[in-house]
């Protein structure tokens, strides 16, 4: 059985970090698997995304995963709707949890889970050394801008 969790970040972020190009057909047949509910470790509902086999529910590193991958393959629309459901999930202060409910968003496991607001923040506010196009490709704005 082929699973895909929350967990693998990297597989996401592999045309940002030069190891396949975003439109290579590979890479988008990994990225459609993992964020259907094919996968075992998708929690399907209208707040649902990927999770983990340890830890059940929509968790957000994978609603993370799925804007970032998205925003990367030129599909703002799907990017848009799971940046529109890591935002429901979130707690009232702006932190993230480890896993929601799919069917309602609320949180269901590490009320404040620091890791998903560290990977949000590495990603808008990329090192001064780092790819400057990072920020401008998750927000759908050109490199130039």
């Amino acid at each position: 059985m082929f699973r895909h969790d929350a967990n693998d970040l990297p597989t996401a972020l592999a045309p940002l970090w030069g190891y396949c190009a975003a439109d290579d057909p590979a890479w988008l047949r990994t990225i459609d698997y993992a964020f259907s509910p094919a996968n075992p470790d998708y929690a399907d509902g209208p707040f649902g995304g990927l999770g983990s086999a340890h830890t059940p529910g929509a968790w957000a590193l994978g609603l993370i995963q799925e804007w970032l991958a998205y925003s990367l393959a030129g599909e703002p629309d799907r990017a848009a709707a799971a940046l529109t459901r890591l935002v429901a999930a979130a707690m009232a202060d702006g932190m993230l949890p480890e896993a929601s409910d799919p069917a309602t968003a609320a949180a269901t496991a590490r009320h404040w889970f620091a890791w998903p607001g560290a990977v949000v923040g590495a990603m808008l506010h990329p090192p001064p050394d780092g790819p400057p196009r990072t920020r401008n490709r998750l927000l759908g704005r050109s490199a130039r801008a």
